[in-house]
């Protein structure tokens, strides 16, 4: 990130950078600045930050600043009714804006340009306490779209959007989950797509379709979510991840109204557990854009843990997740308590899934391939995608099977090679690995050993691998729990969740006259609580003696909804504005994080340099983010929203809503 130069054209005079101003000193018990005439000789109250040059960066934070009053609302972290609200990292630089933006010093006497970039915050040298965590369960759902007429009997549902293959299901008039099958009477659809000049065709014939007209499918759209940089083009439309994953969306939920015979538009869908807040976002809005309400986005490892917990309510016990799929893998570690699902801990990779154990069948198959007849498979598209099928058959069968063959054909030539299970452990092996590194590390996260986990929980389909149960019974000494479908689980806990939003009155749809679901299952339900973690750090980009730092506000599996407030110390006098740069990650360089987008804070009273500015982060249940940011002296809030970078905006939103609904799917 480079800087501005100060002085240059577009910007108001600059201050003398060789006149070093004098630090601003706190009164810890007001918090506000004071005269250092005033204080006592060796008095530990905290100088403010010096004011800088433009070009310069603040400092560290000073133990003695006044800390920050804990938000009553703020409920302390969920599973401990004594403890304390989570405390700032020590280790955690204090906040600033984006380093890109240099500051920009107000002149009490000129006016800055319309165009000129914000004034940043100097930290003031404390940083305060945490304000605590909540426990509630969050939506984002709009009450007022709620149609009056549709209150008495509406079918939520929950969606497994998945990398490979998806799944609807909802609750029966039984009280039971179950899934919606598709038009081809099939429980979950390929997330593969064929496009023909006026048609979209998601699922099985797509995918049939892969190997004959590969130029027109797209599949594994689900590890590009998110990406600002990924789009194809198909018959002179751009599609980007969202669009795509709208389409499946769109198949799956005509599909399940068309069985219900009942429309459906309300719905969760579930994410992998280490999707950021760009992933979930961009899950969201295809979603939006597919014409549904969707009512959360939810953690896929969660929804497993609400189908399993459904028939456990009466048991205490620790659970490990070990969600391997076809293209993500994460493992968390929650409590199942009383009704109550809490999530310790979650980490894990979103490009490792069954589709790399489908490339290293890939890779051994076209070696052997090359070897005798001296051409790489690989390159032909054709003959590519044909043995993208071949091996996810042979993967299939070697779940079941000693042994599986594989037939190659490219360019005319022809090979077939049979493969042993042991072959198959033997070159994804390092994959395997790759899984059992973040066992160690989630147990650590969430302060428990093998010896507290009870269960473990197999989720995704790649989890039907014989050496996922061998590798897991030998680090845990635990037999693997295979009784929920690793197929079927996640979409299951999504319906359960979608209903019991529903029957809380918290998506704004209420049961008032409706029998079809059982009072004593309701009754159940309902008695779910749900509280999960954050799978990545929030912070902010400042410079520390001139370095970009990652300065963390809300650190990785702190639960949700979490807020967290520091103070900062304004840089220049009559500043009145402020922009940040918000990160995500755990990373000590900015470089290295997800840029989530900027935050502008404006219309604060006109003070003095170094006067005390407390600004608050508040993280929903659902990965949203708010900023709230007080003037100490006057109390004066300003709320704003973060402004992300990449994505759709809502007049994006709606015209892609227009042109997806024009889409013939089947």
């Amino acid at each position: 990130m480079s800087e501005n130069v100060p002085g240059s054209a577009g910007h108001p005079p600059q201050p003398d950078p060789d006149v070093v101003a004098q630090p601003v000193a706190y009164d810890p018990a007001t918090g506000l600045p004071i005269d250092p005439s005033q204080m006592p000789a060796g008095s530990a109250a905290a100088p403010a930050a010096p004011v800088a040059d433009p070009a310069s960066v603040p400092v560290a934070a000073d133990p003695a600043a006044a800390p920050v009053a804990a938000d009553p609302a703020a409920a302390p972290v969920a599973g401990d009714p004594a403890a304390a609200p989570v405390a700032a990292d020590p280790a955690a630089a204090p906040v600033t804006a984006d380093p890109a933006v240099a500051p920009v010093t107000a002149d009490p006497a000129v006016a800055p340009a319309a165009d000129s970039p914000s004034p940043e915050l100097i930290p003031a040298d404390q940083v305060a306490p945490d304000l605590g965590m909540g426990d509630a369960v969050s939506t984002s759902i709009d009450r007022s779209e709620m149609d009056d007429a549709l209150r008495a009997r509406v079918i939520v549902a929950g969606i497994d959007l998945g990398t490979t293959y998806s799944a609807i299901a909802y609750m029966d008039e039984h009280g039971k989950p179950v899934i919606i099958p598709n038009s081809d009477n099939e429980r979950i659809t390929p997330s593969v797509i064929l496009f023909e000049e006026d048609e979209a065709i998601v699922g099985r014939i797509a995918k049939q379709s892969a190997v004959s007209d590969p130029e027109n499918c797209v599949q594994f759209i689900k590890r590009d979510m998110g990406s600002n940089d990924w789009e194809k083009e198909f018959f002179a439309k751009r599609y980007t991840p969202e669009l795509l994953s709208s389409l499946i969306l769109k198949r799956l939920v005509q599909d399940a109204s068309s069985y219900l015979g009942q429309s459906i538009k309300y719905v969760v869908i579930t994410v992998p557990a280490y999707f950021g807040d760009t992933e979930r976002k961009a899950t969201r809005d295809a979603g939006e854009v597919a014409g549904l309400t969707v009512l959360e986005v939810l953690n896929e490892p969660t929804a497993a843990a609400l189908a399993y917990g459904l028939d456990n309510l009466d048991k205490e016990q620790t659970v490990m997740v070990y969600d391997l799929g076809g293209g993500t893998f994460d493992v968390t570690v929650m409590e199942i308590k009383g009704g109550s699902i809490n999530v310790l801990a979650t980490d894990g990779e979103v490009q490792l899934g069954g589709k790399d154990w489908d490339d290293e069948l890939i890779n051994w198959i076209s070696e052997e391939f090359h070897k005798e007849h001296g051409i790489d498979p690989r390159d032909d598209m054709d003959s590519y995608q044909a043995l993208r099928d071949t091996a996810e058959n042979a993967k299939i069968a070697l779940s079941k099977k000693p042994k599986a063959r594989m037939l190659c054909q490219c360019q005319g030539k022809t090979l077939k090679r049979e493969i042993t299970l042991e072959k198959f452990e033997d070159v994804t092996r390092m994959l395997l690995s790759q899984t059992e590194t973040y066992l160690p590390i989630v147990l650590e996260k969430s302060k428990c050993s093998w010896d507290s986990v009870d269960s473990i929980l197999l989720v995704g389909g790649s989890t039907r691998m014989p050496a996922v149960k061998e590798m897991l019974r030998r680090v845990s000494g635990i037999e693997p729990d295979d009784t929920i479908n690793p197929d079927e689980c996640v979409a299951f806990g999504a319906a359960i969740y979608a209903t019991l939003l529903k029957l809380k009155g918290v998506a704004g749809i209420d049961l008032a006259g409706d029998e079809y679901i059982p009072e004593s299952v309701a009754a159940t339900v309902r008695k779910l609580d749900v509280v999960n973690v954050t799978s990545h750090s929030l912070g902010i980009a400042a410079k520390i003696a001139g370095v970009p730092k990652n300065c963390i506000m809300i650190s990785e599996q702190s639960p949700l909804p979490a807020k967290k407030s520091m103070r900062f110390g304004t840089e220049a006098d009559n500043q009145t504005k402020v922009e940040v740069q918000v990160l995500e990650g755990e990373a000590e360089s900015p470089d290295e994080c997800v840029q989530i987008g900027t935050c502008i804070i404006s219309d604060l009273p006109p003070r003095p340099c170094g006067s005390p500015i407390e600004v608050t982060f508040h993280y929903d249940a659902e990965g949203r983010i708010n900023v709230t940011a007080k003037d100490v002296g006057s109390n004066r809030e300003v709320t704003t929203e973060i402004k992300r970078d990449g994505g759709m905006n809502d007049e994006e939103k709606e015209a892609e809503k227009q042109a997806i609904a024009e889409v013939e799917v089947s």
